[in-house]
């Protein structure tokens, strides 16, 4: 049973293949001849538009690249009509056993638009693309990223085809990323946080153009591209510069100004009288900041790039040269004002008199001592001192074997030679003694220097405080201002400063 259909349904398709096969026989004809009548009006449009495509395509030389780019725009799009036209008519050719017409110049235009839609393509790319930076408002400007999307850019035009590096579009292009490359490290140094107003004033004075820096609300890149930023570029470049290095000085005095806001005076209390004295390690270290500050202070200065800043400066160093001083007569004043209140003055006033000697010789350089007399002793400076002419170079006083070689040079040493034997060394040297009192060593407000025998050969005082530990804090309390020298007349000393 199911053959019988089988066979009977072959049958059926036998008969529909050859009515179908009849029936495309008698409408061929009429189907070629509208492919044919078809085919010749495509092969004069594809003629009309090969004229137009050479007279008024992008091709035609010296033609603006934008002007290119929308004429390529506009020729593509018909082109892309031609060309689906003309694969169905390439079809139709096959499905007839026509033989195939070659479209030569068709082939041609399509090889040209596909290399001129990569060039004006990458064109409008880079166009709208600067379009956006140049709206971008200028606090949010990224130069980083901006950077990489512009060295892209130039990496695909190295791609591009040796042919269209030829043509204008190309030059132009290569023009626009090359300006803006150029200019991308002066817009580095002008987004930098330290360019104030003044400074977009000084640019403003230089290239005569508004820029509305104060409205953050418009203020975008095409602002700052509207300055011939390579055309100043030296003053531009100075004028950054100038902005960071005025940032680094405001920073510093900004800083200065923070520490001495927080900086306190601390007093203490003065036997249940209140708290009337300064405290001393406190007011050191004030003393000592304001010496630091001041260190700084001198660097900006002498800063070439202080000019905003001169008047603030000299202010601070003013302000605190006068804090030191105050603090300096404050301490002066306090310190003396104890030591009054520990001598237990009355309301009339007696000076009291404090005599303090040497007690012993902790240490000594080995050029003292004697040639050959014991009188000639280091010991002897812990003798009671004797008033002149009871002493001068009697063999009881403490004597210094060598001066320093200035010494030779002061116009008395001819007559103090005559006047005084030393024995004579072929050298000189710095020596030291270590003396010891005591008792405590009561606070002075002068320090005076005597000297007889040995004239200006004492350079220098130091006081030592032991902490119990054998260890000893040393602090400088005189130092030799200037030489000078004695001669003796009549039995009176005459100092001779030099």
């Amino acid at each position: 049973m199911a053959i019988e259909m089988l066979r009977s349904t072959h049958e059926r398709l036998l008969k529909r293949a050859k009515y179908v096969t009849h029936d495309l026989v008698n409408t061929q004809q009429s189907f070629l001849d509208r492919f044919l009548i078809d085919i010749k009006q495509f092969q004069t449009d594809v003629t009309d538009f090969v004229e137009d495509y050479d007279n008024n395509g992008p091709m035609i030389e010296g033609l603006p690249a934008q002007e290119a780019s929308d004429r390529l725009t506009h020729f593509e799009s018909r082109f892309n009509d031609l060309w689906k036209r003309y694969e169905t008519f390439l079809a139709g050719e096959e499905l007839f056993g026509l033989d195939k017409t070659e479209y030569i110049h068709l082939q041609t235009i399509k090889k040209q638009l596909n290399y001129l839609k990569r060039l004006y393509g990458l064109y409008n790319d880079v166009i709208n693309t600067m379009e956006i930076y140049y709206e971008t408002n200028w606090k949010d400007f990224h130069i980083d990223q901006i950077t990489n999307e512009i060295q892209e850019f130039q990496n695909k035009m190295k791609k591009l085809p040796k042919g269209l590096k030829t043509w204008p579009a190309y030059s132009e292009l290569k023009k626009k990323l090359d300006n803006f490359n150029e200019c991308l490290p002066l817009l580095e140094l002008l987004i930098n946080p330290a360019m104030q107003s003044r400074h977009w004033e000084r640019i403003e004075k230089l290239a005569k153009i508004h820029i509305p820096h104060n409205d953050s609300s418009i203020f975008s890149l095409k602002h700052v591209m509207n300055v011939p930023l390579i055309k100043y570029r030296e003053d531009i470049e100075d004028i950054s510069i100038t902005a960071q290095k005025e940032r680094d000085i405001e920073s510093k005095l900004f800083s200065i100004e923070h520490e001495w806001r927080q900086r306190e005076f601390k007093f203490t209390s003065f036997k249940n009288r209140g708290e009337l004295l300064l405290r001393g390690q406190e007011t050191s270290e004030i003393l000592s900041a304001i010496d630091d500050s001041n260190l700084i202070l001198a660097a900006l200065a002498s800063n070439r790039y202080n000019i905003f800043f001169k008047n603030q400066i000299q202010k601070y160093i003013a302000d605190l040269a006068i804090c030191a001083e105050i603090l300096t007569k404050w301490m002066q004043v306090q310190n003396l004002w104890i030591y009054l209140d520990m001598s237990e003055l009355n309301d009339s006033i007696e000076p009291i008199i404090v005599e303090q000697y040497p007690s012993s010789i902790r240490n000594f350089s080995s050029q003292y001592g004697s040639n050959s007399s014991g009188s000639y002793a280091v010991r002897n400076i812990c003798k009671h001192p004797e008033i002149y002419p009871l002493y001068g170079d009697s063999t009881r006083a403490l004597v210094f074997r060598t001066y320093g070689p200035w010494w030779i040079n002061m116009p008395s040493y001819k007559e103090m030679k005559k006047n005084f034997k030393r024995w004579e060394n072929k050298f000189t040297s710095r020596d030291f003694i270590d003396i010891v009192y005591s008792n405590l060593v009561y606070s002075c407000t002068s320090i005076n220097i005597y000297e007889t025998y040995n004239p200006g050969t004492l350079e220098v005082v130091y006081v030592g405080k032991d902490d119990n530990n054998g260890n000893i804090t040393w602090h400088r309390v005189w130092k030799f201002p200037e030489p000078f020298s004695i001669i003796l007349r009549d039995n009176r000393e005459i100092l001779i400063n030099n």
